[in-house]
C-alpha cells in the first residue's frame, strides 16, 4: 500500500508508489548520528521495517556580502536610517576621506539633546558575522566618554554589542552584555584605522565567539562572549551628550546572506523479508 520513512522515529515522508524512494533535507536535523527507517505497510495494515544508521554532516551556511558603502553615492541612501538631535549631525563629505571622493562624518556635542547615529538592518538574523570600516577620530570628549565604532542590535532593537573607543587613552574596547573587555590596541586620533569586527553568535549566554582586527591585526578574541543573533549595526552613536568627530569610510558587512543549496539526502532502502500475513496479537 505504501511505505513511511522515518527519521529518529519520526515520519518525514510517505511514498505510495514504485520505486519506494523520497529525498529528505538533511539541514532540518542536528549534524551527527542518526536512524533512519524505512517501514512497509499493506493494505491491511501490516508492516515492516528496515533501519539504518547514518550520519548527517552538514556544511555550514555559505557566506556571502550583506552590505557594501563607500559613500560614493554622496549620502547614505545604501543605510535604513539616519537619526540625530540637537546639533547633531550625520552628513556625507568630501574633505576628510580614505579612499574614494566621499566620506561619512558624524558629530555630536555635549548639549543635551545631541546625537548621531546611522542604522543597517538585515534581511533575517545573522549568526555569524563580519563588519569591517576605516575610522578616523577627528574630536572627543573626557576621558569617561568613549565613542561607538560598531554596535549591534537584535531582532528587538536591543544593544547586545559595542566596539568603541575610550576618549584621552584611545584605547579600543567591548561590551557585550556580560561586562567591559580590553583589547590590546588603541587607536590615535586624526589618523585612520581599519577595523574589523567578527561576532559568532549563540543562544546560550557567554558561549558566543568575538574578535576584533585593527590593521590587519587580531587585537581581541573572547570564547565566552554573551551574544545573539544580530539584525541591525550601527555607526555614530545614539547615546546623548558623548562630544564626538568621527569620519568613516569603506563599511561593509559580510554573513549568511542567503540560504545555502540544501544538501538532498536521498532514502533509497527498501525494507527488507516478507510483510506478515496477520498482524500480531
Amino acid at each position: 500500500d505504501h511505505v513511511d520513512f522515518l527519521v529518529d522515529s519520526t515520519v518525514v515522508g510517505t511514498v505510495s508508489s514504485t520505486p519506494y524512494a523520497m529525498s529528505w533535507d538533511s539541514t532540518t536535523a542536528s549534524n551527527g548520528s542518526h536512524t533512519v527507517t524505512a517501514r512497509a505497510v499493506d493494505p491491511s495494515g501490516n508492516s515492516a521495517t528496515d533501519t539504518h544508521a547514518i550520519t548527517v554532516s552538514n556544511a555550514p551556511p555559505a557566506t556571502g556580502s550583506l552590505f557594501s558603502d563607500g559613500f560614493e553615492s554622496g549620502d547614505f541612501s545604501a543605510w535604513n536610517s539616519v537619526n540625530t538631535g540637537g546639533d547633531g549631525t550625520a552628513t556625507v563629505q568630501t574633505g576628510t576621506v580614505q579612499a574614494g571622493g566621499y566620506a561619512a562624518q558624524l558629530t555630536e556635542s555635549s548639549a543635551g539633546a545631541s546625537y548621531a547615529d546611522v542604522r543597517k538592518d538585515f534581511a533575517s538574523d545573522q549568526t555569524e558575522l563580519t563588519l569591517s570600516g576605516d575610522f578616523d577620530v577627528a574630536g572627543e570628549g573626557s576621558s569617561s566618554q568613549n565613542i561607538p565604532l560598531f554596535r549591534l542590535f537584535d531582532s528587538s532593537g536591543k544593544r547586545r554589542l559595542s566596539l568603541y573607543r575610550q576618549d584621552g587613552s584611545g584605547s579600543l574596547n567591548v561590551w557585550d552584555g556580560s561586562g567591559y573587555h580590553s583589547t590590546t590596541a588603541s587607536i590615535s586620533m586624526n589618523t585612520w584605522a581599519h577595523i574589523e569586527l567578527h561576532v559568532i553568535t549563540s543562544p546560550s549566554s557567554g558561549s558566543a565567539t568575538g574578535e576584533v582586527t585593527l590593521n590587519g591585526t587580531r587585537v581581541y578574541r573572547a570564547t565566552n562572549a554573551t551574544l545573539p543573533a544580530v539584525r541591525t549595526f550601527q555607526i555614530g552613536n545614539e547615546t546623548h551628550k558623548q562630544p564626538m568627530d568621527l569620519y568613516v569610510d569603506n563599511v561593509s558587512a559580510t554573513g549568511h546572506g542567503g540560504a545555502a543549496p540544501a544538501p538532498a539526502t536521498t532514502i533509497t532502502s527498501a525494507p527488507s523479508g516478507t510483510v506478515p500475513t496477520s498482524k500480531t496479537k
